[in-house]
């Protein structure tokens, strides 16, 4: 951790902060056995910044980020998940694999599509037939 981070940490604050890193990414490190090297390798750097930037925070179970305040005609707003990570535990976290955007492959209207031919009598082909009401 020294060697990322630049920053000493005890075990205590090391387990906090793999505690807050766990909770952020929805994945246990029990689970770990079941994850990629290169998802591993991001969650410990995760960890690890979030372990750095810790003890300078004395307040973060405490701490609110308001986005909006309150006045005679709307409410207190607070953001999400306000000022819990460090911003490079929050930057690791984009890059594991289960948190990034996922992508659809979807055919166009005139890609080739392989479909049966009804005239060579194939077992389980059957005239399409509307559902009756």
């Amino acid at each position: 951790m020294l060697d990322l981070t630049a920053v000493e940490v005890d075990d205590p604050t090391i387990l906090q902060a793999q505690s807050h890193i766990e909770i952020a990414c929805g994945r246990m490190f029990e689970d770990s056995e079941r994850m990629g090297t290169r998802d591993l390798a991001w969650l410990r750097k995760a960890v690890a910044y979030q372990a750095a930037w810790l003890p300078s925070q004395p307040d973060w179970a405490q701490r609110l980020e308001i986005t909006a305040d309150g006045s005679a005609s709307s409410a207190t707003q607070y953001a999400p998940q306000a000022l819990r990570l460090s911003g490079n535990a929050r930057w690791a976290l984009t890059r594991v694999s289960w948190l990034r955007s996922r992508g659809l492959a979807v055919p166009l209207a005139n890609d080739s599509v392989d479909v049966e031919d009804p005239e060579d009598d194939e077992p389980g082909w059957s005239e399409w037939k509307p559902v009756e009401v």
